[in-house]
């Protein structure tokens, strides 16, 4: 299963703040395998490669999640934009997205 969340400026641009696309696959309470991108958190979107070997076949419980958010800020290069947001906002921000996508996948993946 899949999910994508973005944060986008309430003015209309089409340039997203921040997103995140996660695909996982589901054996019971385990994640058998899971893909994780954030964009931008360097000059282009990118798989979050150490976050996703963490995951990868563990059983899922929310200190696992705080795990992987812990990860992702150690792992992607935010960057501030004067256009887009502070390379703050965007650390915040990517626990949230992460958490968003993943449950979402997470029940989508019970679905199937």
């Amino acid at each position: 299963a899949s999910a994508f969340r973005r944060v986008m400026r309430p003015q209309g641009v089409a340039i997203a703040i921040l997103n995140t696309g996660l695909w996982l696959e589901r054996d019971g309470e385990t994640i058998s395998d899971i893909r994780i991108s954030i964009g931008p958190s360097g000059p282009t979107p990118c798989r979050m490669l150490q976050t996703e070997e963490m995951m990868n076949g563990k059983d899922f419980s929310a200190e696992l999640l705080e795990g992987a958010k812990a990860a992702i800020l150690e792992e992607a290069s935010f960057r501030t934009s004067k256009n887009r947001a502070t390379k703050e906002y965007r650390q915040q921000m990517s626990g949230v997205l992460l958490e968003e996508t993943f449950t979402t996948a997470w029940e989508r993946a019970l679905d199937d």
